[in-house]
């Protein structure tokens, strides 16, 4: 098995208690859910306890899973993680930004399996991103505003207000400025 270090790096590492915790269970209860990887036998979903079972000498638990692209692999790595760790808001759109692209993305793929492409229309691509917006604002389970404010942060705020942000220092709402308000 191998980890490939860009899937790794779009998911926050578990803080040392969780991951002490999650290697306890995993000693003393075994590996309750299997790590997923595809075909070739990347790791798709899973580091910490493939991590923990190899600190452990435990022989973990794979299942394997195919998908038609790697654009909807790395939709996969995503959402796995977005459902199931326990995250701020903040931390919850950072995870899901780069679904936004990957949204984009499809909805490219399907208009043109339609036949239904608009060129270069301007309006077209802003209703693009706007759906593609409230889409992954629902995976990440945030409302359209709340992930727009969070956008604006990752998008245009100092890494000092991001960091804050993400340790829960500092409200979104408070962070980025209110639609139709201008910046100073």
């Amino acid at each position: 098995m191998t980890v490939d270090p860009a899937y790794e790096r779009l998911l926050p590492k578990l803080p040392l208690h969780e991951y002490e915790a999650l290697k306890t269970s995993v000693a003393t209860e075994g590996q309750h859910y299997p790590i997923i990887a595809n075909q070739e036998g990347t790791i798709l979903d899973g580091h910490h306890r493939f991590k923990v079972c190899r600190e452990l000498s435990i022989e973990p638990r794979f299942e394997v899973k195919q998908f038609a692209s790697k654009v909807l692999e790395r939709k996969f790595v995503i959402e796995a993680n977005l459902r199931r760790r326990h995250l701020s808001d903040f931390q919850r759109a950072e995870l899901a930004y780069p679904l936004l692209e990957i949204e984009q993305e499809l909805a490219k793929q399907r208009q043109a399996e339609l036949g239904k492409t608009h060129g270069e229309d301007p309006f077209r691509s802003f209703e693009l991103k706007g759906q593609a917006r409230d889409i992954v604002a629902k995976q990440a389970g945030l409302s359209p505003a709340t992930f727009q404010r969070a956008v604006y942060i990752l998008e245009k705020a100092p890494d000092t207000l991001k960091e804050k942000s993400r340790k829960g220092e500092v409200s979104i709402q408070l962070s980025a400025p209110e639609k139709g308000k201008r910046e100073e």
